[in-house]
């Protein structure tokens, strides 16, 4: 594929392709190849390629979706990027090349090139056991920065999970992949998916298909993995994960009925697990800290999508945004400096 055999080459802009990244996506992107590579001035970053041979044997409404979604994302970046979005990963350049190696028209590369980060919330603290949690912390605080900079400007991310949540040096945290977002004026290809991200973190009515009734829903499922990626690092699993296997013990079919009929299992499930989880938060950290991390897991993970963000409001039109949580990060980032723990 034109996409797979760059190393060696040059961007147009000047970008040396020093060599291929092997990763593995799971939520359907388009980008067929990464690779490390590396400016005229010695600047290393990350680029991500595409080519659309993939689509060559498919109808002509398939190779104009790859198109449409390559160019929607380029534009959504360029705008996070004019909009000063600081916690947001956006490009340092964007275009198209050729790969030599084949012939017109499957010679066309569409490429991206971002800042090169230094591990993922995955590599950092999911693979290995963690002594310090304030750098987490503060990561958390960062994406709850990110998400609330999309959502001001219509946009809701929808695949926020470990593998997107980018650690760069001085301890600065971003969000990345803006692949399959949706916008308010209804611009994303992806508008017509009640949820296009990777559905292991989708919030648990995705799995009785609940759809947004107005696109403000949507900021729901980046509240809910937030408060997850918060649960996953302490206990090792999803919210979505755990709340599916609880509410299955009480309820086997639980998954067949309406989402209003099964939210007393997920009410009962819920409880259970959040009450493990105040324990290990409690043991971990300290009452007071403990209390207030679970506490704010319990509203960013609501099973109730109509009271997640805050249970105890009465209305919708009260529930809080994100920015609830990117204050709540802030004190609790501040207890652990005032306890003296790491």
């Amino acid at each position: 594929m034109p996409s797979t055999t760059l190393q060696g080459n040059s961007t147009p802009c000047g970008w040396f392709i020093r060599e291929k990244v092997d990763s593995k996506q799971v939520s359907g992107g388009n980008f067929c190849a990464r690779y490390i590579v590396e400016s005229e001035d010695g600047q290393i970053a990350f680029m991500k390629a595409m080519d659309l041979t993939r689509a060559l044997n498919s109808p002509l409404e398939q190779l104009q979706s790859l198109i449409s979604e390559y160019l929607f994302e380029q534009s959504i970046l360029e705008y996070c990027k004019e909009q000063k979005m600081s916690k947001v990963v956006v490009p340092l350049s964007a275009g198209e090349m050729v790969n030599n190696q084949f012939q017109a028209p499957l010679n066309r590369v569409f490429y991206i090139v971002f800042e090169k980060a230094e591990a993922d919330l995955r590599q950092k603290y999911l693979v290995s056991k963690q002594d310090e949690w304030l750098p987490f912390f503060r990561a958390i605080h960062h994406i709850c920065i990110a998400a609330e900079q999309l959502h001001r400007a219509g946009i809701a991310h929808q695949d926020i999970k470990p593998s997107n949540i980018l650690h760069f040096t001085e301890n600065q945290s971003k969000l990345a992949d803006l692949g399959r977002v949706t916008d308010i004026e209804g611009r994303s290809p992806f508008c017509s998916l009640a949820f296009p991200g990777d559905r292991r973190y989708a919030p648990i009515e995705v799995r009785f298909n609940v759809t947004p009734r107005e696109f403000q829903d949507r900021y729901l499922s980046d509240m809910w993995a937030i408060g997850s990626l918060i649960y996953q690092t302490l206990m090792g699993s999803s919210v979505t994960h755990i709340l599916a296997v609880e509410s299955q013990k009480i309820l086997p079919n639980v998954f067949s009925l309406r989402y209003s009929e099964a939210l007393p299992v997920l009410y009962t499930s819920f409880s259970t697990m959040m009450g493990r989880f105040e324990q290990i938060c409690s043991g971990s950290f300290g009452e007071n800290i403990g209390t207030r991390i679970s506490d704010v897991v319990s509203e960013m993970c609501h099973p109730d999508f109509e009271r997640r963000g805050a249970p105890n409001f009465s209305s919708k039109a009260s529930r809080p945004s994100i920015r609830r949580y990117t204050g709540k990060m802030s004190g609790i980032i501040r207890q652990f400096i005032i306890e003296g723990r790491s």
